[in-house]
């Protein structure tokens, strides 16, 4: 077997991994914080709902970078 190194390609992909990730859990987050509003208690449906907000644009960004790359 060939010693595993780490190169250039391999860092970009995981630094693009984790801004993605970074990127979505903050607009999450904000969407979350939105929708409480003034309410003082977090229910399962606003997490549910600030999710859902978010969840299209996290697959369109995916999708668009997936046809960039190809």
């Amino acid at each position: 077997l060939e010693a595993f190194q780490i190169n250039l390609t391999i860092v970009a992909a995981l630094l693009t991994i984790i801004g993605y990730s970074l990127n979505d859990t903050i607009v999450t987050f904000d969407r979350l914080r939105e929708i409480k509003g003034k309410s003082p208690q977090l229910t399962p449906r606003m997490v549910n709902e600030s999710v859902n907000q978010c969840l299209s644009r996290t697959i369109l960004t995916a999708l668009t970078v997936f046809i960039t790359v190809a």
